[in-house]
């Protein structure tokens, strides 16, 4: 090979090596600026999420929104300062007891702290009911007009009236719970500080320790003789405020009449009015006309559980496992009762082994459940709920259910804790046939010194009537009609919308159900059912 071919390849073999030497740091120059650009990218995205994270907590307090609707529901702090203002917390049991917002427009409704102290001074509510029913301010200025707390009636120095002893804002003796300016509840008689008489021992806003019922200062029922908030003598059944067990026939403080805890047979075991949960009222083989008999919940067997004559409602009368003649065996409405053969519990369903039905309760003995009604099979009551187990509806109920007394219903303006709203009467019915007609009747009371308006709805309804014309209501109020013959829903539905009601004003309404009689043939109509429930709502 020539020397100058030698020198060409030589030289065009350098250049091929610079070429890719040169093409690689390309490459390499081309991936950092890849790379740089990803991280740009991920520390603006970063910062991106940081800025609407921080815009979240100016805007709605802090990121304790449990429901995700974009409002804070505990402990929001909305101006920044590092402290609660809306819905806080003060024990840290998870709930808001303190500036309590019940709609969600960043305002307090319930047990409003004005001043930072860490107490309510206005629409103070009672065992966390979240109702107003203490220093109400009932015309938006911020300052109590009704129901006052710490009232000193006579001038004297003394609280008569919502005294609140602890200094936690909320009462503690002489509580007026309907605004009268006379105690209802927790009554201290001495002025020691601490209730003598009519005491709510479990937040229902009812006495049921030391009940005065002849109202002359003194305990009649449920006497607590040892102060360990436990009745000793004069004992009631199922609030019925009269004495049954431990009676003091003769007035020396000492119980003489149908014990509680009785051993009969001297073998060291209970027999009769026998108190399985230590509060001092029997639970099984209750005496209730001290015959030394056992009337009610009677325990056969021995193992602490009643197995004939359950009391559910607490009226004196079995329901459940009913002996009927004598026997000592259940004859009628029997608890675990599977009515399709399915191998299901149907009907007085015991869920947890304990000797009392707790779904699917048939009270009235017709094979259909009255209470805790579980519709999906899940275990779990879905309507007619009977939370605190004395035998009644106490949420999702119907229209048959039997409510009597003042309630205070809850809704999403302050005007809605002025109207009081008393049920008179109730629908309990069941194989209605064509021509059927009830009523209930209910009374609106605008407790405020201003004209409010509100809205009468029926709430969880349902409906299963075939045709629905079969099955109307009427409306009327003060006898005056004012709705007639309307067919009755298969929705929740306001029937009644902007009423407006004045101050200081009662209104009676009576609601009407018919089943209509059509003359024709209506068996289609067997087996169908309506339900609804009454609620009275405030509007602005």
């Amino acid at each position: 090979m020539k020397q100058n071919e030698k020198k060409t390849i030589e030289n065009n073999v350098d250049y091929e090596e610079q070429y890719q030497e040169l093409l690689a740091e390309e490459k390499e120059a081309a991936r950092k600026k890849t790379y740089l650009v990803i991280f740009l990218s991920m520390i603006i995205i970063l910062l991106a999420m940081i800025g609407a994270t921080f815009s979240y907590i100016k805007l709605y307090g802090n990121a304790n929104d449990n429901n995700k609707n974009k409002v804070c529901d505990l402990n929001c702090d909305l101006n920044g300062d590092g402290k609660c203002d809306l819905n806080c917390d003060t024990n840290n049991d998870g709930k808001a007891d303190l500036n309590i917002d019940l709609n969600g427009d960043n305002l307090c409704d319930i047990n409003c702290d004005l001043d930072g102290d860490g107490r309510p001074d206005i629409n103070i509510d009672y065992n966390g009911d979240r109702v107003a029913h203490f220093s109400y301010d009932t015309n938006g200025d911020s300052k109590p007009e009704f129901n006052k707390m710490n009232q000193d009636k006579n001038n004297d120095g003394i609280c008569d009236v919502n005294c609140d002893i602890n200094r936690d804002g909320f009462p503690d003796t002489n509580i007026d719970i309907d605004g009268d300016g006379i105690p209802d509840i927790n009554i201290d008689t001495n002025n020691d500080g601490k209730p003598d008489i009519n005491i709510d021992t479990n937040g229902d806003m009812k006495p049921d320790l030391n009940i005065d019922t002849d109202n002359d200062g003194k305990a009649d029922i449920n006497i607590d003789t040892n102060g360990d908030k436990k009745p000793e003598l004069n004992i009631d059944y199922g609030n019925d405020r009269k004495p049954h067990f431990n009676v003091d026939t003769d007035g020396d403080g000492k119980p003489d009449k149908n014990l509680i805890n009785q051993d009969t047979n001297n073998d060291g075991l209970c027999d009769i009015n026998c108190d399985t949960n230590d509060d001092n009222h029997p639970d099984i083989n209750i005496d209730l006309d001290g015959d030394g008999k056992a009337d009610v919940n009677i325990d056969t067997n021995g193992d602490k559980k009643p197995d004939i004559n359950l009391d559910i409602n607490g009226d004196g009368i079995p329901d459940i496992n009913v002996d009927t003649n004598g026997d000592n065996i259940a004859d009628k409405n029997l608890i675990n009762q599977d009515t399709n053969k399915d191998g299901v519990c149907d009907l007085n369903c015991d869920t947890n082994n304990d000797g009392w039905p707790d779904i699917n309760i048939d009270i009235d003995g017709d094979g259909k459940p009255d209470i805790n009604i579980d519709t999906d099979g899940d275990g779990k009551p879905d309507r007619e709920i009977d939370t605190n187990g004395d035998g009644r509806c106490d949420e999702k109920c119907s229209v048959s259910i039997n409510n009597p007394g003042n309630v205070n219903m809850s809704a999403s303006t302050d005007n809605n804790y002025y109207l009081l709203v008393n049920y008179l009467d109730s629908i309990n019915v069941s194989e209605i046939r064509p021509g059927w007609r009830g009523s209930q009747s209910f009374t609106i009371n605008n407790m405020s010194n201003v004209t409010l308006m509100y809205n009468i709805k029926l709430t969880n309804v349902v409906n299963t009537f075939d045709p629905v014309n079969d099955f109307v209501y009427s409306l009327k109020r003060d006898g005056i009609n004012v709705k007639s013959r309307v067919i009755a829903p298969t929705t929740d539905t306001i029937i009644l919308e902007n009423i407006i009601i004045p101050g200081h004003m009662s209104y009676t309404y009576e609601l009407i159900y018919e089943f209509l009689e059509k003359n024709i043939d209506q068996n289609v109509n067997q087996g169908r059912i309506f339900n609804a429930q009454i609620n009275v709502e405030a509007v602005n």
